[in-house]
């Protein structure tokens, strides 16, 4: 259920589905969740009708982080809801921290009252599949609720205990006491499913379902802390590097109309693998050829314009500090982003170039400050 900018992975390919806008919002569903549906229905249709609704009802969750960010000003790119619940595509880095109490408050309280709206209905519901169903519902939406209410990222109540602690610290050492706290309640998850799987003597498959899950919890708390911690420290130690100090010049910049044979004359003789146009006002990254060009979809065709193969990546300023161009590309879940200087494109980002720098410079920092001490 987080809303942090978890889109690092930068894949410029998109494995969901759009199905409509809120509020301007893109709401995506991920295929493998669809395709999980579709087998559940297969397997039972109570099971795929109990699935479907709560997946909406976390599409509603991920709507009230949303909904709430939108009405503070804050820009959502999208929502994606997949296997693991959903994700809020929210610009964070231009919440203030009250805000990223309400934001990051709202969704929970959202799961809550959504599961106190369906324990309601079980009260009156006639007695069979209908009760059944809004029962699970009502348990499922307010664990749910409850467990991102949890002061420990990524999940939902450890953004709103941060924001608390931001209150009267500074946003690092915020986070580290949060994370800390997270990594705390991960032992104690483990520790209290051992102690329930020892005294409890349920059957094997339980148990072993039982330690399953809470493993995955506990990993998933643990990592999601270490992962906040780490973009805290990358957000601190690039503040000062400027983009254009940083940016790769290994790119050519063709026309839309450029033909795939002209490019791969280009690209030959520029000894480069990076091609980018302008269309529309929008810079585009030549991506997503077919992997094999002798099939009906490939690109035998070599009198075929580049413009087909087109994705669009972010933009960033030339005299930009690199926290925010990272920032920037990870809102748009974006491997690459183009600099420009004025109008004109002077360099590219790439995601995988910039990790290498970003830990070169917060190695020579850390050294430096060490060497100052001694």
């Amino acid at each position: 259920m987080s809303h942090a900018l978890n889109a690092q992975n930068g894949s410029m390919t998109d494995f969901s589905l759009s199905i409509g806008k809120v509020y301007g919002i893109e709401i995506r569903v991920h295929w493998l969740l669809i395709l999980a549906l579709l087998f559940l229905l297969y397997l039972s249709p109570f099971l795929f009708l109990l699935f479907a609704l709560f997946y909406a009802c976390v599409l509603l969750h991920e709507l009230a982080h949303s909904i709430t960010s939108v009405k503070n000003g804050v820009e959502v790119r999208k929502i994606e809801v997949n296997l693991l619940l959903g994700e809020s595509f929210i610009d964070t880095e231009k919440l203030t921290p009250a805000q990223e109490f309400y934001v990051s408050a709202a969704g929970p309280v959202a799961s809550i009252l959504t599961g106190l709206v369906f324990g309601l209905l079980a009260i009156y519901a006639p007695v069979g599949i209908i009760r059944s169903l809004v029962q699970e519902l009502f348990i499922l939406n307010v664990l749910v609720g409850a467990f991102n209410l949890l002061p420990g990222f990524p999940l939902d109540g450890g953004r709103v205990f941060r924001s608390y602690l931001q209150r009267k610290m500074d946003r690092l050492r915020a986070t580290r006491i949060t994370v800390r706290l997270g990594n705390a309640i991960a032992v104690l998850l483990v520790i209290g499913t051992i102690a329930y799987v020892f005294y409890a003597n349920q059957s094997l498959v339980y148990d072993e379902i039982i330690i399953f899950f809470d493993a995955i919890i506990a990993t998933f708390m643990y990592s999601g802390g270490q992962a906040e911690l780490q973009a805290i420290y990358i957000k601190k130690y690039t503040a000062r590097i400027v983009v254009k100090d940083v940016i790769s010049r290994d790119f050519i910049l063709a026309k839309p109309t450029t033909t795939l044979s002209e490019l791969y004359s280009a690209m030959l003789s520029r000894h480069t693998y990076t091609a980018l146009f302008m269309e529309n006002g929008r810079i585009k990254i030549v991506s997503k050829l077919p992997s094999n060009p002798l099939s009906r979809e490939g690109v035998a065709d070599s009198d075929r314009p580049i413009s087909q193969w087109g994705v669009q990546i972010p933009q960033v300023p030339y005299n930009a500090s690199l926290d925010k161009a990272i920032d920037v590309m990870r809102f748009n879940a974006s491997s690459v982003a183009a600099v420009l200087k004025g109008k004109k494109v002077a360099g590219v980002l790439m995601e995988r170039h910039l990790e290498s720098i970003v830990a070169l410079h917060i190695s020579h920092q850390m050294t430096s400050k060490k060497q100052e001490k001694e």
